[in-house]
């Protein structure tokens, strides 16, 4: 029973965490606020950052400063098994507002 309870909690966990694209207020390149959006993992893609992005600056829009897109081995190993993997690295910074012209 306590091993259930045990794995029922793990479950519930990671349903949580892994929920949402994770974004924090950062101070910029030119010293202004910025966002720092994480969209990395299978569970999501750069669609779920931009919709992110969308969320956070509302209809002042936002320009991509800049982005990350790395592919990093992974290896797992379990009680009897080994198992190599790729794990996707998707980080994005943006800026609220229009870019202004350069």
């Amino acid at each position: 029973m306590k091993k259930l309870l045990s794995c029922a909690v793990f479950a519930l966990f990671a349903l949580i965490i892994s929920g949402c694209v994770s974004s924090k207020p950062v101070v910029g390149p030119d010293g202004t606020t910025h966002y720092s959006l994480d969209c990395s993992g299978d569970g999501f893609t750069w669609n779920d950052c931009l919709e992110r992005a969308g969320e956070l600056c509302g209809a002042q829009g936002y320009f991509v400063v800049a982005k990350t897109d790395e592919n990093r081995p992974t290896l797992t190993v379990g009680r009897d098994t080994l198992t190599a993997g790729v794990a996707a690295e998707r980080t994005m910074l943006i800026k609220c507002g229009r870019q202004a012209p350069e």
